[in-house]
């Protein structure tokens, strides 16, 4: 039986000093214990470490902890909350000898395979947080802890990060990019920046962006470190959300001229700022254009009388109106093989997660919280 005479103390080897160890109390021992998690989609929650069936240490996908004054003795250790997609390959299971004054290292190896998941924002605890979820439903995970509101996710290819922006207030948003196991969180904004509604690049690169740091919303595209931000659009039009073509040569984007009305139409532009071309011609309000993965037609929101979801072809042609109740539809994004469409819908009274088919049939429910729920993207 594993004896605890105060408290066991669990702390990050990254805040432990040099050697990532603290040292044992009287005739105890230590236990040092690590994660290595490698592949796709990695694991959100991470671990945890159970000695003689009991949770002692929870830690991310790839950090760890520290237990101190256990007694020496010979425990079962087991490693639990492996997803669904991630498997063991290497650790110390089974029976592990503690001994005095020593620190005994349990170290665990995991790998991970590419599994389709969705991101989404939920105010179900106040301001808007980032959260993951999988395409049933389950395993709502929270993904950001913070006071800034936390919209306009967007999944990086590998499915091992996401890109979201971040307002502390209604003066400055950043993109801060994510480890979806939370192990590091990287602002890519300056101070007093104002740049939102990130979209990453299909072959992972680059981020593009609307922001304000001319004056105007412009569309730039940015290396996905945060270096090399270049400005796409110059137009007195302000121009917002953009998306990617499969192909990652040309940006999808809602454009309005200004104000008092701020009705957008939805317009493409090559990367390189050429070929400004407008695909539609009726205005209305957040169109959110996004592309189908084989490339061939954008879903969008639009609000003529209620906010509803629509489909056209690529050059704009073709548009066909998915939903037609009296709700508002919004935020539609394309399942990663192109076969359903994920959006937001308060059909139930607040804002949910829906999923549907390309005829607007079938529609399944996804979330079902006490604060609206929204801005749901589908992993790739």
């Amino acid at each position: 039986m594993l004896t605890l005479p105060a408290t066991v103390v669990f702390l990050s080897l990254g805040g432990c000093g040099g050697d990532g160890f603290v040292a044992p109390h009287g005739n105890m021992g230590t236990v040092s214990v690590s994660a290595t998690t490698t592949g796709r989609h990695i694991d959100v929650d991470g671990y945890t470490l159970l000695i003689n069936g009991r949770p002692l240490a929870s830690f991310g996908s790839n950090d760890g902890a520290l237990l101190t004054r256990v007694a020496p003795a010979s425990y079962i250790a087991t490693l639990s909350g492996l997803a669904p997609n991630c498997l063991l390959v290497a650790g110390d299971t089974g029976r592990v000898q503690v001994r005095s004054r020593v620190t005994t290292l349990l170290s665990y190896e995991l790998a991970c395979t590419a599994t389709e998941r969705i991101a989404f924002v939920s105010e179900r605890n106040g301001r808007p947080q980032i959260y993951v979820m999988e395409l049933d439903g389950s395993g709502q995970s929270r993904l950001t802890f913070d006071d800034n509101s936390n919209r306009d996710p967007t999944w990086s290819p590998d499915g091992n990060k996401i890109a979201f922006a971040a307002s502390p207030d209604s003066m400055q948003t950043n993109i801060v990019i994510a480890n979806v196991d939370r192990s590091a969180f990287n602002s890519l904004g300056g101070e007093g920046a104002r740049d939102g509604y990130p979209a990453w690049s299909p072959d992972g690169s680059q981020i593009a962006f609307s922001s304000l740091r001319t004056g105007n919303s412009e569309l730039f595209v940015m290396n996905s470190d945060g270096t090399n931000a270049r400005q796409i659009t110059n137009s007195p039009d302000v121009d917002l959300r953009p998306a990617w073509s499969p192909d990652g040569g040309r940006l999808f984007f809602d454009a309005a001229p200004p104000a008092p009305f701020l009705l957008s139409n939805l317009w493409t532009i090559n990367v390189d700022g050429s070929a400004r071309t407008q695909l539609t011609t009726r205005p209305s309000v957040r169109l959110n254009p996004q592309v189908s993965p084989d490339g061939t037609k954008i879903v969008y929101q639009a609000v003529f009388s209620d906010s509803d979801i629509y489909v056209i072809n690529l050059d704009g042609s073709g548009q066909t109106r998915l939903t037609s109740d009296l709700s508002d539809e919004r935020d539609p994004y394309w399942s990663a093989d192109g076969s359903r469409i994920v959006f937001s819908s308060n059909r139930s009274g607040d804002f949910e997660i829906y999923v549907m088919n390309l005829e607007g049939r079938n529609v399944i429910r996804l979330t079902n919280s006490q604060g609206s729920d929204y801005d749901p993207v589908w992993s790739r």
